[in-house]
């Protein structure tokens, strides 16, 4: 499914350059530099991504972003995210 959906919807998808950890730098260069529709994350990233406001911003033209996995969110961070995402 994860290779068949992106074709059926025209989506481009990227699985992460293999050796490099996830970090706010490498989503900030991916966000300028790819056209990604499909975002998924673990939680800590997404609580970082709260406290990065210049790079969550970036993220308004994703159709999708997906985070589970790692541990819980903090709160106040996700209810940030929320709002963000409301706002497209």
């Amino acid at each position: 499914m994860d290779v068949v959906m992106p074709a059926f919807f025209k989506l481009h998808c990227i699985l992460g350059p293999a050796g490099v950890l996830p970090n706010m730098s490498l989503f900030e260069d991916l966000l300028d530099h790819a056209r990604i529709d499909i975002w998924h994350m673990v939680p800590s990233l997404a609580d970082e991504l709260g406290e990065t406001p210049t790079v969550l911003a970036k993220f308004s033209s994703a159709k999708f972003i997906c985070v589970s996995g790692g541990k819980q969110y903090v709160n106040t961070l996700s209810n940030d995210e929320t709002e963000f995402q409301r706002d497209f």
